[in-house]
């Protein structure tokens, strides 16, 4: 959990961080897991956001 909050941003799964990936006819488009940006939030750090968004909830 520490490396979330300190690093909430990893490598993209599908395009491992190179912002595109390759078709099945072989030609190479942006990632649509990722939007061609190569990055995506890490689980750990969505889980700590959800926590952080529910106990704000909580306390209104």
């Amino acid at each position: 959990m520490a490396v979330c909050a300190v690093s909430p941003w990893g490598r993209c799964r599908r395009c491992h961080g190179r912002r595109s990936h390759r078709t099945t006819i072989g030609t190479r488009r942006d990632c649509p897991r990722c939007d061609g940006t190569g990055i995506r939030v890490r689980t750990g750090r969505r889980l700590l956001d959800h926590i952080r968004t529910e106990y704000r909830d909580g306390n209104q």
